[in-house]
């Protein structure tokens, strides 16, 4: 009797140290996304560089895709989160439905993905780093560099649904 209390108490010892380790060293995706946070800044529906987050709406009993200013990028890109860099012109008058799919790969990827929404003539630091040529382009990278790139200028006429297929040949579901 003895030697099995023992040894009960010896696996529940064995199981309290394996679940506290394991919940100190894992981070799953959805918590590096609400980190993120600390490299954004207030709602910023005008700004050339925002993230398309997925959060509550004041006023609204539901979530939806709120605009926020990106303040640290580097810091941003460093973290190790999945980020879709969608490139885009203020100029350009015919980018709204390619924006309104973005923002829905935002809130279908949310806690896996991190979607930015990049002005190049504002930006043109990032546009010059990432190659960007035309608009609209969108880039998949993480801490350690480009992933994959849409380059809508190669394609005739595209869909949304074109860039949710090539996100999901990069692992990304949507």
């Amino acid at each position: 009797m003895k030697k099995v209390t023992v040894a009960i108490l010896f696996l529940c010892l064995c199981l309290i140290y394996v679940s506290s380790c394991s919940s100190k060293t894992v981070e799953s995706s959805s918590e590096r996304t609400t980190d993120v946070y600390k490299f954004l800044g207030e709602y910023a529906y005008d700004s050339p560089l925002v993230a398309f987050v997925y959060e509550p709406v004041e006023g609204e009993d539901e979530s939806g895709i709120q605009y926020r200013k990106v303040t640290d990028i580097d810091g941003l890109m460093r973290s190790g989160v999945t980020l879709l860099l969608y490139f885009t012109s203020s100029m350009s008058t015919d980018m709204d439905g390619i924006t309104a799919g973005a923002e829905d790969i935002a809130q279908n990827t949310w806690g896996k993905v991190i979607v930015l929404m990049i002005d190049v003539l504002e930006n043109k630091d990032l546009a010059s780093q990432f190659n960007i040529e035309q608009v609209p382009e969108f880039v998949i990278v993480r801490s350690s560099g480009e992933i994959s790139r849409f380059e809508g200028y190669n394609h005739d006429i595209w869909t949304i649904n074109e860039v949710t297929a090539w996100l999901k040949s990069n692992g990304i579901e949507v």
